[in-house]
């Protein structure tokens, strides 16, 4: 399974990281900073079975990232799931609005954000995407 993370922040990058290794899925992770690199990377690259993204980032945050992916034609049906510290209302509906699969919170618990981000993983990948004939 192909990931794409789009997180700024080095510590989470490497906690996601060595969480995806602890999955019983093969995982192979690509890591953007911002949801420009992000955009770059999906211009560049066939698309990931699965994008785990940040909101808060500079340059381009998630929200806006968001926006960008459902409104090409090319990533209308691209796997997101929100993976956050904002557990802000407004944020979460604007999401869930524009097209996500999931929203979670990065816990301060670390065995409990270890159990979401092996979560996420583990149902996408055994997850089958159906197409319409």
């Amino acid at each position: 399974m192909n990931v794409l993370l789009v997180e700024d922040d080095l510590i989470a990058q490497m906690g996601v990281r060595k969480i995806v290794t602890k999955t019983n899925q093969k995982v192979h992770l690509t890591v953007t900073n911002n949801g420009q690199e992000a955009i770059d990377f999906l211009d560049s690259q066939q698309n990931p079975d699965l994008v785990m993204l940040d909101l808060n980032m500079p340059v381009m945050g998630g929200i806006e990232f968001l926006r960008n992916v459902r409104q090409n034609q090319r990533w209308s049906d691209l796997v997101v799931v929100v993976l956050t510290t904002s557990d802000y209302e407004e944020e979460v509906r604007k999401c869930w609005d524009i097209g996500i699969q999931g929203y979670f919170v990065k816990d301060i618990d670390y065995g409990k954000h270890v159990e979401n981000v092996k979560t996420i993983v583990n149902y996408w990948s055994e997850s089958k995407k159906f197409t319409t004939i």
